[in-house]
């Protein structure tokens, strides 16, 4: 009798860790589900990150180009002034 008592106790102490290690495992899962969801976030952000670096040069070009075409029409008024 006294062997099944222990057994007993036994098999509640294992069903009592098996009904934690189940909820543990339902948090990890979920801690799971929202780790994937801000990777997916992160994932996105650095496709626009390089999106917008890819664009960049452009950009620069262009301002480039524009500066240096205003420089240019400055120094065409400037000279056209002088010679008046």
């Amino acid at each position: 009798m006294e062997v099944l008592n222990v057994l007993e106790k036994k098999i509640a102490s294992l069903i009592e860790l098996i009904k934690e290690l189940r909820l543990e495992n339902a948090k990890l899962n979920q801690d799971n589900r929202a780790l994937e969801q801000t990777n997916l976030q992160l994932h996105e952000q650095i496709e626009q990150l390089q999106a917008s670096l890819l664009e960049r040069p452009q950009e620069l070009a262009l301002t480039r180009s524009a500066v240096d075409d205003l420089i240019k029409n400055i120094d065409f008024l400037i000279e056209h002034e002088q010679e008046q």
